[in-house]
C-alpha cells in the first residue's frame, strides 16, 4: 500500500510542471488526505487533492517529501482510511 502511494504521489507530483521544480509540502498533504478520507472521500480523489493543495511549485523537487507525507499521513490517518 505504502509503495503505491508514493509511486502515485510522485507520479502526480512530477506531472504537474514538467519543466519547472516542484514538491509538494509533507504535512499539509498528509492532513488535507486524512481529511478527506475522514470525510469519506475516495483514497485517488483524495490523493489529488492533496497533491494539489500541498503542491509547491518553487520548491526542488524531493523524493524525501513524498516519502515524509506517506510517514505522517500513516501517522495521522487511521488504518481504515489509508
Amino acid at each position: 500500500m505504502k509503495t503505491i502511494l508514493i509511486a502515485a504521489l510522485f507520479a502526480n507530483a512530477c506531472s504537474m510542471q514538467p519543466a519547472a521544480a516542484q514538491s509538494i509540502n509533507p504535512q499539509q498533504y498528509a492532513e488535507r488526505f486524512c481529511q478527506l478520507r475522514g470525510l469519506g472521500v475516495d483514497e485517488a480523489a483524495a490523493r489529488r487533492a492533496a497533491v494539489e493543495y500541498s503542491y509547491q511549485m518553487n520548491r526542488p523537487a524531493s523524493e524525501a517529501d513524498i516519502t515524509q507525507a506517506v510517514r505522517i499521513a500513516n501517522q495521522l490517518c487511521p488504518l481504515s482510511y489509508l
